[in-house]
Formats: C-alpha cells, sequence, structure tokens
C-alpha cells in the first residue's frame, strides 16, 4: 500500500473539558458577590447542578443563557433546609457560606 500525505492548512477551536471544582467555586463566588456574575460554557455535573440549587435557596437568582450563565448575588435564604446530593466540595465550601445567613 503506498501513503501519500500532503501538506495542508489545520484551524479550529479546542476546549478542555469543564471542571466541576472550578464551577462549583464560582458559584459560591457569585452568591457572595454583589451585583451580577456571568459564568460562560458552565459544568453540568450532578454536583454542579446541586450548588446552583443551593445558592438559588440561599438568596441568588440564576438565568441561563445558551452559552453562559447570568447570576445575580446576593445571600438571603429562602428556607432553612439545603439538599447538596452527593457533592463533597458543596457541602464543605456552603456550610461556613450558609453560617454567614
Amino acid at each position: 500500500m503506498k501513503l501519500t500525505v500532503h501538506p495542508s492548512d489545520l484551524s479550529g477551536n479546542v476546549f478542555a473539558p469543564r471542571s466541576k471544582s472550578v464551577m462549583q467555586r464560582a458559584l459560591a463566588a457569585a452568591l457572595l458577590a454583589e451585583g451580577t456574575s456571568r459564568i460562560y460554557l458552565p459544568c453540568e455535573s450532578d454536583d454542579c447542578i446541586h450548588v446552583g440549587a443551593m445558592i438559588k435557596q440561599l438568596g441568588a437568582k440564576i438565568i441561563d443563557h445558551d452559552d453562559h450563565l447570568e447570576i445575580q448575588g446576593g445571600l438571603n435564604p429562602l428556607g432553612n433546609q439545603l439538599h447538596v446530593g452527593e457533592s463533597g466540595l458543596g457541602i464543605r465550601m456552603m456550610t461556613p457560606i450558609c453560617a454567614l445567613a
């Protein structure tokens, strides 16, 4: 078999896999920040979904756009019970934040 390789130009974009731990930290920071935060290309793991639900319960407003989340921060709990699922980072990170409330 003969194989001929011809020179060519490559182009395009490569995205690194999203980090669920970085996403959870960004959600917590957005909750505590004044004003509006944007998280582009958010991770959609179960842990991130649980932490997102927790920050809503703690007072944040989240608008889900096609390529980013827009989060209006503010620590103002809506209830007295939160569910973190099986997220170890979520429980370790959100416990002291809940103590602030």
